[in-house]
This record gives structure tokens, C-alpha cells and sequence, in this order.
């Protein structure tokens, strides 16, 4: 490991990433503390999480700093969006329609590779 004990320093470990690949990435992450133990000045940093409960895992583990995009806030803006719209057309639906608009804008028009959960949550 190529640390200084007295330059600052952030170590990202890609933890979203590491899911990605089917690893659990909890292990990894809970022993990072220990291995910067002996390097006060650096800090430990989540990066990529996939789900909120990264954001309480992290917390928990100790990590110093999280990154928080992608979380939900495409999909909940996208069907905000479609409320909005619908609302804008006095048009009274229930919450599927905005969730299946939102993820058909954001996976088939936007190509973006996002999940479905958000949007249902969101709506």
C-alpha cells in the first residue's frame, strides 16, 4: 500500500462495483477500517452504492464519505414528471401508469440501464 501516515489521503473502494460482479462487497468494506488504521489521515469512501441501505451500511462500517447518486433521483424525478403531466391534463390514474411511463422513458427512449424498483417506489 502506497500511504503516507501523514499526507491526506481518500481510498474509494468501488463497493457498487464490486456488487456488480455478484460479490458481496460487506467483507471488503469492514475491513477497510482496520487496514487504514495505522493512517490517521486518510479516509475511507463507498463509492458507487446500488441501494439506500449502502448509504446505513456505510455509516455503520465507519466509512468517512459516501458518494449518493443514482439513488433513486432519476427515476423519482421521471415520474414526478409524469404526474405532473398527467395532473396537467386532469388525467387521475393510479401509480403503475406513471411507474411503467417512467421506466419505459428512462430504459427504452434514454437507454439508460436503470432498475425498475425506483420508479414504483417513487410513484
Amino acid at each position: 500500500m502506497a500511504l503516507h501516515r501523514v499526507t491526506s489521503t481518500v481510498v474509494s473502494v468501488f463497493a457498487g462495483r464490486i456488487a456488480d460482479t455478484g460479490v458481496d462487497p460487506i467483507p471488503i468494506m469492514q475491513s477497510s477500517p482496520r487496514i487504514l488504521r495505522d493512517f490517521p489521515q486518510a479516509e475511507l469512501l463507498w463509492a458507487s452504492p446500488r441501494e439506500i441501505l449502502n448509504v446505513f451500511q456505510a455509516d455503520e462500517i465507519g466509512t468517512h464519505i459516501i458518494t449518493v447518486t443514482r439513488l433513486g433521483s432519476s427515476g423519482s424525478f421521471t415520474v414526478g414528471l409524469v404526474h405532473a403531466l398527467l395532473a396537467h391534463r386532469r388525467k387521475l390514474v393510479d401509480a403503475e401508469l406513471p411507474a411503467r411511463a417512467a421506466i419505459d422513458i428512462e430504459m427504452n427512449r434514454l437507454q439508460d440501464p436503470v432498475g425498475k424498483q425506483d420508479q414504483y417506489v417513487a410513484a
